[in-house]
Order: C-alpha cells, then sequence, then structure tokens
C-alpha cells in the first residue's frame, strides 16, 4: 500500500536531514520510503505492507519538521534505516 501520510508538501527554510528510525515494536512494516521534490518543498510517502494508515503527529521547530509515525517499522530491502542529505535545494 502506497500511504502519504499527511506530510504533503514540506518547505524547509534551513538545514534538514531526512531521518527515520525505527522503534523496537511495530504493528505496521514500512517496506520503502519516497521521498519527491515538488514546487515549494518534498513530499515523502512511506510504502506500508497494511491497509491502515498509521497515526501521524507533527512537530515543527525553527528550523526543523519532524513527523512521528505511531506503530510502525522499516522493513526496507536495503536495511532498516532511511536517510536522504540535500533532498532540496535549500535543504541540506
Amino acid at each position: 500500500m502506497k500511504t502519504d501520510f499527511g506530510l504533503g508538501s514540506v518547505a524547509l527554510a534551513t538545514a534538514a536531514t531526512i531521518a527515520i528510525v525505527q522503534p523496537a515494536y511495530a504493528q505496521t512494516q514500512v517496506t520503502g520510503v519516497q521521498v519527491n521534490t515538488t514546487g515549494v518543498g518534498i513530499e515523502v510517502i512511506l510504502n506500508t505492507d497494511g491497509d491502515e494508515t498509521p497515526q501521524t503527529f507533527l512537530v515543527r521547530s525553527r528550523d526543523a519538521l519532524v513527523a512521528t509515525v505511531i506503530n510502525t517499522q522499516l522493513r526496507l530491502p536495503q536495511g532498516n534505516a532511511y536517510i536522504q542529505e540535500n533532498p532540496y535545494p535549500g535543504i541540506s
């Protein structure tokens, strides 16, 4: 299942790195991560193994946006971590 977790287009004016870490226990497996550029920022899409959309909490600070996705665990083909640096011009 391909799920956009409501992050939509995220524009950050200063430095940021996309990093996803996993909890010890989770009900939903994240099997893929896509980071797409848009006209105003980035869009993060997580592919999951189920039909349910996990609950997401966003916390914005001065130069960061942190999305916490409840009860999920990374199960990516390349390992259980995902990092993408410089996902958009002006975001490093």
